[in-house]
């Protein structure tokens, strides 16, 4: 007789794997689009952090809708490990167009995150440790060229290793631009990688030995469109020239303002 070990796949995954979760947005029941994002700790509850495309249905900077048949989302379903539920989007109706956001965004749009303070999220117990979005926790150091791993699910791509188990995808890069460094006075940086569609909102951590350290979320690609202006990157990928493997990041510093801004 033979006996098959059995392995516990949530115990045995990365903690980053464990709070990292798959995005879909729905208007109603209709399916617009899906992300990435990451569900942490705070002192007043659980919230979702991602790209604040992924719940608008906007560019960030034009505010024109992301998608060619113009419909923006009013739901968020998570799946992630042991994560399975829903979050309506808005207050009131729960409609896009005439009621309150639940999600809160930076006031500054160029920094392109929302955090939404979740209500239905059961027994989920792997939340990102509030000590990742700590400045005065002591760091793993960040520099120029140093590796980086994007944590999400690029083209909608997941992993299911059992049942009510759902892991993320790790895509490895470098960081291209000075860390330490505000870019053009925004806490945000470049890195070098192939992200893809799916990918906004996830993660982006570095490891030293055996210590890792939140950079922040991706929030899109740099693109450089046949027109030659930049511009953020578009959920839209029909007739875009892209000349550089890079992917913009908000860092983690931008989070405590729009974590204190989400609605309860």
């Amino acid at each position: 007789m033979t006996f098959q070990m059995q392995i516990d796949d949530e115990a045995h995954a990365h903690i980053f794997s464990r709070c990292a979760v798959k995005l879909t947005l729905f208007f109603g029941e209709i399916e617009l689009a899906f992300g990435s994002g990451v569900i942490a700790e705070d002192s007043a509850g659980p919230v979702l952090i991602t790209a604040a495309h992924n719940f608008t249905g906007r560019h960030p900077d034009t505010k024109s809708a992301l998608a060619n048949h113009g419909g923006l989302p009013n739901i968020v379903g998570v799946e992630g490990c042991r994560a399975s539920f829903r979050e309506n989007l808005y207050l009131g109706t729960n409609s896009p167009i005439e009621d309150i956001p639940r999600y809160a965004t930076h006031p500054q749009s160029t920094l392109d995150v929302a955090v939404l303070r979740l209500k239905s999220i059961g027994y989920f117990v792997n939340l990102l440790n509030v000590s990742s979005l700590d400045s005065q926790v002591p760091q793993v150091p960040l520099y120029v060229s140093q590796l980086c791993h994007i944590i999400g699910f690029p083209l909608g791509l997941e992993h299911r290793p059992a049942n009510g188990i759902l892991f993320p995808i790790w895509k490895t890069g470098h960081i291209a631009s000075e860390p330490n460094s505000d870019f053009n006075g925004f806490p945000k940086l470049l890195v070098d990688a192939t992200p893809r569609r799916g990918m906004s909102g996830a993660l982006v951590v570095v490891k030293q030995n055996y210590r890792y350290r939140l950079v922040g979320i991706y929030t899109g690609r740099f693109k450089q469109p046949r027109g030659r202006s930049i511009e953020p990157a578009a959920a839209d990928e029909i007739a875009d020239d892209f000349t550089a493997e890079l992917g913009w990041v908000t860092k983690r510093d931008a989070f405590g303002t729009v974590i204190a801004a989400a609605r309860q």
